[in-house]
Formats: structure tokens, sequence, C-alpha cells
């Protein structure tokens, strides 16, 4: 099961690695357009936007995955092991229903826009689908992570708890 979610946190971390290198030429021809050529090109700030949602939404699993985010370790490590464990586990589950209410009404909201198109594209007509989208994406891959490590966390406070006992 490791190697899935390595894999999963694999293919992650080159998609979004590749939003931000795509976001940051395109920031980059849109800054000379306009203060160079005096010419601004709309269509690359709107697509640098979403590549930039998009690189955000499925790195967040990743970087949960791998402890990036903030953490209360200065509070929990001033409890045993075991209590600590408890928080993580306690934290797991709240990740796990965030990701959960982003699938959920990332999907409903995806669904409301489904007829909007994405202004500011020249002669391309794309639905915000495609931007909104990024918000049950990320979501799930986030349930996945957070999954992972709560049932990690579960399987360390439970032998904690034989080894108290």
């Amino acid at each position: 099961m490791k190697k899935i979610f390595d894999r999963l946190e694999d293919m992650l971390t080159k998609i979004s690695i590749i939003f931000v290198i795509g976001y940051a030429v395109l920031v980059a021809v849109q800054v000379i357009s306009r203060y160079v050529f005096n010419s601004p090109i709309t269509w690359t700030e709107v697509i640098a936007r979403y590549l930039f949602v998009w690189s955000v939404m499925i790195y967040m699993p990743v970087l949960y995955r791998r402890h990036g985010n903030p953490r209360f370790d200065m509070i929990a490590t001033k409890f045993k092991l075991s209590t600590q464990m408890l928080i993580w586990v306690c934290t797991d589950v709240v990740v796990l229903l965030t990701g959960l209410a982003l699938f959920v009404f990332g999907i409903k909201y995806c669904i409301i826009s489904k007829r909007k198109m994405i202004e500011g594209l020249v002669n391309v007509k794309l639905p915000m689908t495609v931007a909104y989208s990024s918000i049950p994406t990320g979501g799930f891959c986030l349930i996945l992570g957070a999954a992972e490590q709560l049932v990690a966390n579960l399987k360390q406070y439970v032998s904690l708890k034989k080894e108290d006992a």
C-alpha cells in the first residue's frame, strides 16, 4: 500500500512542478509583453492563475504526507508519546473530513458552474469546470493522504497503548 501512495506522491509532485514552471513562464511572458512591448497578452494571466491554483491543490496532500504542514509540535511534545499520537490521530481525522468537504462541495461547485466559460481566453472556450475541478481533485488526494496517515498513527497509538497496559 505504501508503494501506491509513494507513486501517487511522486506523480503529484511532478505534475505540480510542471504547473509551477508553466505558471512562472507565463507570468514572465506577461511581464515582458506588458512592460517591454506595451502589449499585454491577457490569456497568459488567466492560464497562469489556474495553473497556480491547480499546483496548490494537488501539492497539498503531498505536503500533508511529508508533514510539511504546520503542526502543533510545540504543544504536543509536552505530552507523553501515546497522547501525542492521539493528537495526530485527531488531526488526521480533521484533515480527512476537510478533504471530504473539498471533494463533495468541489463536485457540487463544478456541476453548478459547468455552463460558465473561462473569461479572457482568445478564441478558446474552456468551461470553468476545468479550473474548478482542482478542488475535488485536491480533496480526493487529501482524503487518500490523510487516510494513510490516520491508519499509520492509529497503529502506532494502539501499540503504545498496549505497551502502557
